[in-house]
């Protein structure tokens, strides 16, 4: 298994650095065709008096997505200019004001996706896309790269969350690629008071026995909730371990994420200090 095809979203010049230099260190590790894409939305616009026309707004719209497309392309290009993999850059024009969309139906034709953790919609003149939107509706793994953080060049030593539910068991065996060429992988489970374990322990050596034919290097631990938030200990734990990527299952539905998106995992999109990469 090894990630032949991945896709890299670009929406800000402020993210972009960050987001080239993880997608085109995983395309040349693993020899992958790399996608960069740019969606612009559809135009969106209220009449009013007292605004400009909708011609006028529209001529707005399409001369800033132009400029903000033609310099993220000039990124793209000149940092994959000399590489040994393919790449190719594409363009996109969404029929929706929202991006999202666009970006999942390419997301499902890939093996990886890397992305922000969120726009800046007041930068983007127009909705900002988030994660979760795309996590929840590609159906394939996605790594995103917190904004205006240090990284590190590598995932060298990855923290798996594991609560034996469907997703972490997606995202561990998604994130197979990676963890074999990592130097140490930690499978930890938190159990949350009352909540029952995530019985992590109960067949340590098949799981273990499992990675280890893939070549993975693996410690398996749990531990109990100091006050009660997974989310906060999961954090923490990354922090404590020197962990530089997460593997975790993301939690909700999509067709009504903003009622049932779960907590933890919207907690880790939101704080998260080095990139996570989640499957659902």
């Amino acid at each position: 298994m090894s990630y032949r095809t991945i896709l890299v979203q670009l929406e800000t010049r402020e993210t972009s650095k960050d987001l080239l230099s993880i997608s085109t260190a995983l395309a040349q590790q693993h020899n992958a065709h790399l996608i960069g894409i740019y969606v612009t939305p559809a135009p969106q616009f209220y009449v009013s008096s007292d605004l400009p026309t909708p011609v006028e707004l529209i001529e707005r719209h399409d001369n800033y997505h132009r400029q903000l497309r033609d310099n993220l392309g000039k990124d793209f290009e000149h940092t994959t200019a000399n590489s040994n993999f393919v790449s190719e850059w594409r363009e996109i024009n969404s029929i929706a004001p929202s991006v999202a969309q666009a970006v999942t139906d390419v997301a499902r034709t890939v093996d990886l996706v890397v992305m922000s953790q969120k726009g800046n919609e007041s930068l983007s003149h127009s909705p900002a896309i988030f994660p979760e939107d795309v996590i929840l509706s590609c159906a394939r793994p996605v790594i995103v790269v917190p904004a205006n953080k240090t990284l590190a060049q590598s995932f060298s030593n990855i923290f798996i969350a594991w609560d034996g539910r469907q997703q972490a068991v997606r995202a561990l065996f998604d994130s197979l690629p990676l963890l074999r060429e990592a130097d140490n992988v930690r499978v930890h489970s938190i159990n949350a008071k009352g909540g029952g374990d995530c019985r992590i322990l109960t067949t340590p050596g098949e799981l273990a026995n499992t990675l280890s034919r893939h070549g993975v290097n693996v410690t398996l631990s749990e531990s109990e909730t100091t006050a009660g938030d997974v989310g906060n200990e999961i954090l923490q734990y990354a922090n404590d371990s020197g962990s530089d990527l997460l593997v975790m299952g993301a939690y909700g539905h999509a067709r009504i994420r903003e009622y049932v998106f779960g907590g933890v995992t919207r907690k880790i999109l939101y704080e998260m200090p080095i990139p996570v990469l989640m499957s659902h």
